[in-house]
């Protein structure tokens, strides 16, 4: 999803990483783990010029911190 036009502008990329990809490795993400993948999908949105991308990227960033929240009820739940 990446544009690869050259219009000379050398922002970083700002795809999302993929909430929604089922990694078997994804499974071991504390809440640490998905806060600082929310931030960094915060972080490319405030670099991010296309509005429809700080949109992705800010609906994407909130789905992680619904998972760190979720993640930390759980443990509440099991200690």
């Amino acid at each position: 999803m990446h544009d690869n036009s050259s219009d000379g502008d050398d922002a970083p990329p700002t795809d999302p990483p993929e909430p929604q990809a089922q990694d078997p490795a994804a499974e071991g993400l504390s809440g640490a783990d998905y806060l600082h993948l929310a931030e960094e999908c915060l972080l490319l949105a405030s670099l991010a010029k296309d509005p429809e991308k700080v949109a992705e990227l800010l609906k994407t960033s909130d789905d992680y911190l619904r998972r760190a929240a979720k993640w930390i009820a759980d443990q509440l739940k099991n200690h």
